[in-house]
């Protein structure tokens, strides 16, 4: 209230007599401050002269300008002064409403209605309603309530504690004014607008690993076309599983072949370290039973002998501690743990009469080796020895047989024992230049010489054989003694003194000499191979080449060609190959910063980006974009 006073006029009230009324500026007659400072209208002063004549409470005037309401003339009568006084206090209608601005409003004291916000007939009859509900019920009930309706109307009061008065705020319904919704649609349209920004910043920090991802596996995306993420990502996913399938199908089958490739290697030579592979102990009994195929005539199928074989390990599946190992065309073996031998007769029976039951069976003859009992994982190759010195007899015996060694004792002991495959791996050996062959010409004379009681006539046989391999020999080579050797090799006189021990030793020299002619040739050759076949890759790497075609440039097979290439270099083919590519990638991705990865594959041989991009990320441990981003942040450095 005291903000509220502009003016304080005592005005001097006796009877109708004029007094003066002094006021901030001065000393003023009464009828020109009332009349022209403060705009009273006779109609007002009579009214304020009337109501002090009668009472002494204070009374109000409001004050219109243009019919709005500009203020209210609070008028108090004071009894201090021995004459009559009257304090005239301004009270601008901003220090009651504040910063709402309210479009309609009523003022109301105790008893009465004091103002309406501005006078119109609407505001009229408004006003008009309230005065015929009776001033005072009206007044008093305003602020009971948190709002009330008047007709159309809807009235929040609300009390000015300072001075007791109640404001009453006038809408025609619950919508704000246009103002109001201007400002509010601008604080929206602002918070839209910041946190639309914000989410764009989300939504490309978070695209950004997704966006690279898309273009990555994207072979050549052309600009300006519009990209189906999720579309790629599904592809990819898809991609992802089906080479998550092949990738186990793989796995399996790698294991497998390992497991294979152990188990051979038991069959075919000692291996005293090998129980902690196979999961077997080293001192327990093992058998092994080989099964041999032949086809009855040259007219019978080989995939008979496949299908056969696959009886044979689907037999053995269900058999514990029976192992199936695929050895040859021809021939599968099975391993058997801690079992004796009449057990695995019958097991050995029960499969002969599951085979002779299938339709192959009509074409292939098959028979079955079974050793006796050898201690150990590391004996477990001469119980496989001794199933093939059986098969040696197998013509002897009808076929669909089982054989055992005690059925051949009698006659293998008189006999020589040097079976084709022996000799083959004899062969192979010496012109691979293993030393794998001594070892093999050892056990054929202890074998042979030592272990049995052969008649003249039997070493004879076993010794030409032995004279007649080596000349197999030089003939899988393509030369002769004197070339290979620089000395003659007398076959005549070997033949000839077949009964000198002599002779056994001149053989065993021979083909030491061999192995070692054949290692130092092979030393030169490969070398000189090795060289050509590097010299083909870089010179051919931007073209999609595959080993067959080395393989022919070279006139070999491609599997020899593979076996070879990773024997000199000691890496295959297909690694040296993508190796070479990703450093002359990494040298473009060098010298031509904003080159296409598309662009790169191509000119590194590979005939698709997504290949290039797996084959990059393989070798370097990051993508082709990755390491441009990389050698970029290098360079500003």
């Amino acid at each position: 209230m005291k903000l509220a006073v502009t003016t304080v006029g005592p005005l001097e009230f006796d009877g109708n007599t004029y007094g003066m009324v002094l006021d901030q500026s001065g000393t003023v007659d009464r009828d020109q401050f009332l009349r022209r400072i403060k705009g009273l209208s006779e109609e007002e002063m009579e009214s304020m002269d009337h109501h002090f004549s009668a009472s002494n409470r204070p009374f109000c005037l409001p004050h219109y300008e243009e019919d709005r309401l500009k203020s209210v003339y609070y008028i108090v009568k004071d009894y201090r002064y021995s004459s009559s006084l009257l304090c005239f206090v301004t009270i601008p209608i901003e220090t009651l409403t504040g910063s709402a601005r309210p479009g309609r409003f009523l003022l109301c004291s105790d008893d009465r209605l004091l103002a309406v916000s501005h006078r119109d007939d609407e505001m009229d009859e408004l006003f008009s309603q309230l005065i015929n509900l009776g001033m005072k019920a009206a007044g008093s009930g305003i602020g009971q309530q948190e709002y009330f309706k008047l007709g159309k109307e809807y009235v929040f009061p609300t009390t000015l504690p300072a001075i007791g008065w109640e404001i009453a705020y006038i809408y025609d319904s619950y919508m704000l004014d246009s103002g109001q919704i201007v400002f509010f649609l601008l604080i929206l349209v602002t918070a839209a607008c910041i946190f639309t920004f914000f989410i764009a910043l989300l939504v490309e920090a978070l695209y950004k690993p997704i966006r690279e991802v898309v273009e990555d596996s994207m072979e050549s995306p052309e600009a300006g076309k519009p990209i189906d993420e999720f579309k790629i990502l599904r592809q990819n996913s898809e991609k992802i599983k089906s080479l998550s399938k092949t990738l186990m199908e793989a796995m399996d089958e790698n294991e497998r072949l390992a497991s294979q490739q152990q188990y051979r290697r038991l069959l075919f030579a000692p291996q005293p370290e090998s129980h902690a592979e196979c999961g077997g102990e080293p001192e327990e009994d093992y058998s092994v039973a080989v099964v041999e195929f032949q086809p009855v005539n040259e007219g019978s199928s080989p995939s008979c002998i496949v299908i056969l074989k696959q009886y044979v390990h689907e037999f053995t599946m269900n058999i514990p501690d029976m192992t199936f190992v695929d050895l040859d065309s021809a021939r599968c073996a099975m391993i058997v743990k801690n079992g004796g031998t009449d057990e695995i007769l019958l097991q050995l029976y029960e499969l002969l009469r599951y085979l002779t039951q299938k339709p192959e069976d009509e074409t292939i003859n098959q028979w079955i080796a079974l050793s006796n009992p050898r201690s150990g994982l590391n004996r477990i190759w001469l119980a496989y020895q001794e199933t093939l010195r059986i098969l040696e007899y197998k013509h002897v015996y009808g076929h669909a047989n089982i054989l055992t060694f005690e059925q051949i004792r009698s006659v293998d002991a008189v006999t020589y024992s040097y079976p084709l495959s022996m000799e083959n791996r004899l062969v192979h050996c010496i012109v691979e230049g293993k030393d794998e062959a001594l070892q093999i010409f050892d056990q054929l004379i202890r074998t042979n010489l030592a272990d049995k009681t052969l008649s003249i006539e039997s070493i004879q046989s076993f010794v030409y054989v032995l004279i007649g391999t080596l000349g197999r020999v030089f003939q899988e080579l393509k030369t002769s003694p004197e070339a290979l050797l620089k000395e003659d090799l007398n076959f005549k006189y070997l033949y000839e003194h077949w009964n000198d021990s002599v002779t056994i030793t001149t053989l065993r020299h021979a083909i030491q000499d061999i192995l070692t002619a054949v290692n130092c040739r092979g030393e030169t050759n490969d070398e000189k191979l090795l060289n050509e076949m590097i010299h083909y890759i870089h010179t051919n790497y931007t073209d999609d080449i595959m080993l067959n075609d080395m393989a022919d440039q070279f006139n070999i097979s491609p599997k020899y060609c593979g076996i070879l290439f990773k024997q000199l270099s000691g890496q295959n083919f297909k690694d040296y190959l993508n190796r070479y590519r990703i450093e002359k990638a990494k040298e473009l991705l060098q010298q031509k910063p904003g080159i296409k990865i598309a662009e790169v594959s191509l000119m590194v041989g590979f005939n698709s980006a997504n290949s290039f991009i797996r084959v990059f990320g393989k070798y370097t441990g990051v993508t082709p974009k990755a390491y441009m981003e990389s050698l970029k942040s290098s360079s500003f450095s």
